[in-house]
């Protein structure tokens, strides 16, 4: 989930082509992705575009309750089940526009399992 772009219109078609009564399941990796001492550096002293300037549209760095949200908007019957948390060595400022948008448990939640199904037809 964390790769793909753009994550809601993938969602969307993910949705439309699959069939009744399907389970599936997502674990999805919130860090860097970069091989930091701590998953979230680099991330959250910035922007999200200024992530992207600097290191590429790799990750789409929605956070969980976003995941959530573009799943259950898109009819998928989704359940998200955190599985790791991380906050040691983060040592550097937060930016404004992730406290504005997130509680500091969601900002370190690094893996989550993500449950959907889908029960009847769009």
């Amino acid at each position: 989930m964390e790769h793909i772009f753009p994550l809601n219109e993938s969602l969307k078609y993910l949705r439309d082509i699959t069939k009744e009564n399907v389970r599936f399941i997502h674990v999805v990796d919130f860090g860097n992705h970069l091989g930091t001492k701590n998953p979230f550096m680099h991330i959250y002293e910035n922007t999200p575009g200024y992530f992207y300037k600097r290191f590429g549209r790799t990750i789409n760095l929605y956070r969980p309750s976003d995941v959530l949200a573009m799943h259950v908007n898109n009819g998928f019957e989704a359940r998200m089940t955190p599985y790791y948390y991380f906050k040691e060595f983060y040592n550097k400022p937060i930016h404004s526009y992730w406290t504005e948008r997130y509680n500091e448990e969601e900002l370190f939640l690094k893996t989550v399992i993500l449950t959907d199904s889908v029960s009847s037809a769009p």
